[in-house]
């Protein structure tokens, strides 16, 4: 795992990035966000299946409505006026599946160039991958992942900044988020009245005024 990670980072740093950067320039960010938005409803198949797997009929008829609004009224898929309407979509796969039956994510497996992962993920993979139409187009699965990638730079390259374990940092961030994911969890809204939210929120807005104040750390 640390080797694929390492291998990984280095083709991120040395030529992804860059390339990425390169793309950011020339493509405006609405045409890029466009390209996202295709792809993610090309990918529809995988969250329809991953809910009916799950029982989740309702929830299945949503993301079918989401699906045909997009893909008609949205031109294929480059605009998202179901999102307008307040038609849900859902970040659903076959891992998040297997995990509602209580399948447990088993060894932890990062996969070269497509991240962090598990047993039970990497199966739940196989499957999206079958599920996927823009899989069986040769190279179009990483030209949207490369243009998703786009869309991130600035969270990237502020997390490698500010960690020296980032393998280890990757691995722990993804873990919390893949079981948030398979729990469906959202925060209740009696936790933002009672915790004061738009305060919180504003401190995420309190930064140094020094940049290079994390730099000079010595312990972090």
């Amino acid at each position: 795992n640390v080797g694929f990670f390492a291998l990984t980072k280095g083709a991120m740093d040395g030529v992804i990035r860059p390339l990425a950067y390169g793309w950011e320039f020339i493509i405006p960010e609405p045409g890029r966000q466009s390209i996202s938005n295709v792809s993610r409803n090309a990918a529809y198949p995988v969250r329809l299946v991953s809910l009916l797997l799950q029982g989740r009929l309702k929830d299945s008829g949503s993301e079918t409505g989401h699906f045909l609004i997009n893909s008609t009224l949205g031109v294929a898929g480059l605009f998202d006026p179901a999102g307008h309407f307040g038609v849900l979509t859902r970040s659903e796969d076959v891992g998040q599946a297997f995990g509602s039956w209580g399948v447990g994510s088993g060894f932890y497996l990062f996969i070269p160039l497509m991240g962090p992962s598990s047993g039970r993920d990497g199966v739940g993979k196989v499957f999206d991958t079958a599920l996927t139409p823009t899989s069986y187009v040769p190279g179009l699965s990483w030209f949207f992942a490369f243009n998703s990638l786009s869309l991130n730079l600035e969270p990237y390259d502020a997390l490698v900044r500010s960690q020296r374990d980032l393998y280890g940092v990757t691995r722990a961030m993804w873990a919390v988020k893949r079981q948030v994911d398979v729990e469906d969890y959202t925060i209740p809204e009696v936790a933002f009245a009672s915790a004061g939210a738009d305060l919180s929120l504003g401190a995420l807005t309190t930064r140094p005024t020094d940049a290079s104040f994390a730099a000079k750390a010595r312990d972090r």
